[in-house]
C-alpha cells in the first residue's frame, strides 16, 4: 500500500495496510482538513466522538475562493486554494469577502448538522479520538450537472461573446428560467421529446439522444 499523508505529517493510519473501515489517528495535533463541495449532494454529518469545527460557504461565494482544478482534486471534489485558518491576503485578496459570509459551527458528541447541496466546507477534527458518522442523500445523477458545467466549459465558453449572450438566453428558457418547465407545453405530449415530464421514460430519452449526438 503507497504511503499516504495528513496535513501537519500525521500518517499513523496510512503507512501500512489497514483493513479495518474506521481510521484512528493518535495524533491531536494534526485534524484533518478539507474545503470542498459535493455536486447535488446534500449531508448531515453527526459527531459520536471528538469534536468538529465546520465552517460553510454559501455557493455564490465561488469566486471568492479560489477554487484549484476540476479534473486534478484531493478526493474528487474541487476544493480552495486557501488555508482558512492560516489565509495569505497578498495571494488570495477576495478571500476576506468569503470570510465575511463564512457559518461557523463547533460540534461535539451528539451534534449533526445539515450541509445544503453546492455549500462550500471545511470540516476540522481535534482531540485524540474523532468519529463522525455521515449520510448523503441526492435527487437523480449526483455528479450530472458537475459533468454538464465541465461540457459547457468545453463547447460554450469560448465562443465569440456574441454566440455566448444568444446560448445565455437559450439556457435561461430551457435550464434556469421559472417557466422552463413548461416551455413545451404548446406541443403535444408524445411530441415532446428530450423536453418532456421528468420521469425514468425522458430521461432515459435524453441519455440516448446524448450518447447519439457525442458519439458514444
Amino acid at each position: 500500500m503507497s504511503r499516504w499523508s495528513l496535513p501537519g505529517g500525521g500518517a499513523s493510519c496510512f503507512s501500512r495496510p489497514n483493513r479495518s473501515p474506521i481510521c484512528i489517528s493518535a495524533r491531536s495535533t494534526s485534524p484533518w482538513r478539507a474545503s470542498r463541495r459535493r455536486w447535488s449532494i446534500s449531508s448531515g454529518p453527526t459527531i459520536v466522538a471528538g469534536r468538529r469545527r465546520v465552517v460553510l460557504f454559501p455557493p455564490e461565494q465561488i469566486a471568492n475562493l479560489y477554487i484549484g482544478p476540476l479534473d486534478v482534486t484531493m478526493a474528487g471534489q474541487p476544493a480552495t486554494m486557501v488555508d482558512i485558518e492560516r489565509p495569505d491576503p497578498a495571494r488570495f485578496p477576495r478571500f476576506a469577502e468569503a470570510q465575511g459570509q463564512a457559518i461557523v459551527a463547533d460540534l461535539g458528541p451528539g451534534d449533526a448538522i445539515l450541509i445544503p447541496t453546492l455549500w462550500w466546507h471545511e470540516i476540522r477534527a481535534t482531540g485524540a479520538l474523532n468519529v463522525l458518522v455521515n449520510y448523503w442523500w441526492t435527487r437523480g445523477t449526483p455528479d450530472a450537472p458537475f459533468l454538464a458545467l465541465v461540457h459547457a466549459i468545453l463547447a460554450v465558453r469560448d465562443r465569440p461573446a456574441a454566440e455566448r449572450a444568444a446560448l445565455r438566453t437559450w439556457f435561461d428558457h430551457y435550464v434556469f428560467g421559472d417557466d422552463a418547465p413548461a416551455v413545451a407545453d404548446h406541443l403535444p405530449v408524445e411530441a415532446r421529446g428530450v423536453l418532456g415530464a421528468p420521469g425514468p421514460e425522458r430521461d432515459a430519452r435524453i441519455r440516448g439522444y446524448l450518447r447519439q449526438m457525442l458519439g458514444g
